[in-house]
C-alpha cells in the first residue's frame, strides 16, 4: 500500500498514517490506495496511544499536531528527531543529544531534565 520505502507508521481512528520522507498518506482497510495528503510533508509520524493525537515531524522540523489527520496545526519546532513516541499527554522526540517533551494541551517543546 506504500508508495516507496515509508519511514513511519501511525495508527489513528481506523486509519494508517505513513511518511516516507517527504510524502503523508493514510489508509484504511476498504481503500484501493493510500491517500496522499496534499498540504503537508513529513519526515516522522507518531501517534498517541490512546489514538486521540497524530503528530507530523516536517524535514524543516517544523512539528504538527492533529486530531485524525483532518487540520494540523504548528506545535513548535525541533532542531531534529531521530525517533518520535506520543501517549494521550504527550509526544517525546529523541534526538542523538537530547529528549524532548511536548505537552498535548499547550504543545510547547520543552527540552526534557
Amino acid at each position: 500500500i506504500a508508495q516507496g520505502e515509508p519511514t513511519s507508521l501511525a495508527w489513528v481512528d481506523c486509519r494508517l498514517w505513513m511518511t516516507d520522507g517527504s510524502d503523508v498518506s493514510s489508509w484504511m482497510p476498504g481503500d484501493g490506495e493510500p491517500r496522499i495528503s496534499p498540504d503537508v510533508t513529513g519526515l516522522v509520524v507518531a501517534a498517541a496511544s490512546d489514538g486521540s493525537l497524530l503528530w507530523l515531524l516536517q524535514p524543516d522540523g517544523a512539528l504538527l499536531v492533529s486530531e485524525a489527520g483532518a487540520a494540523w496545526s504548528a506545535a513548535g519546532s525541533l532542531p531534529e528527531a531521530a525517533y518520535l513516541a506520543a501517549s494521550p499527554d504527550a509526544l517525546y522526540a529523541v534526538t542523538p543529544e537530547s529528549v524532548y517533551v511536548v505537552p498535548a494541551e499547550s504543545r510547547q517543546v520543552i527540552p526534557a531534565p
